[in-house]
């Protein structure tokens, strides 16, 4: 998913001339990909991280990922972003993250 991410936003700065969509449709990917990223290392750490405290440990660090997501989709949407492109790229990125996830679960069954 970061590859994916990193290949849309660099054609998208490459094509910027052209159109802006590729690089705005990069732009949600990647966010999504930050904030899958966070809770993929968050609970595969050693022990599952589920210590004391766990869940409001990733309940905050969700919180302050939702802050910077929505301050950079504000400035995105200042800056002239287009709403379908980065809302195209933030579904992308949770259906991708989602069946990776569905995927990883699947192959770990019981």
């Amino acid at each position: 998913m970061a590859v994916a991410a990193l290949l849309a936003l660099a054609a998208g700065a490459a094509l910027l001339a052209v159109t802006p969509l590729l690089f705005w449709f990069g732009a949600g990917l990647l966010a999504m990909t930050w904030i899958f990223w966070g809770w993929a290392r968050f609970f595969s750490r050693p022990g599952g991280g589920l210590g004391p405290g766990a869940l409001m440990g990733a309940l905050l660090r969700w919180a302050v990922r939702m802050l910077v997501f929505a301050l950079g989709l504000f400035w995105a949407l200042r800056a002239g972003a287009s709403p379908v492109a980065l809302a195209a790229g933030v579904a992308v990125g949770l259906g991708v993250g989602l069946v990776s996830y569905a995927s990883s679960a699947r192959k770990a069954g019981p």
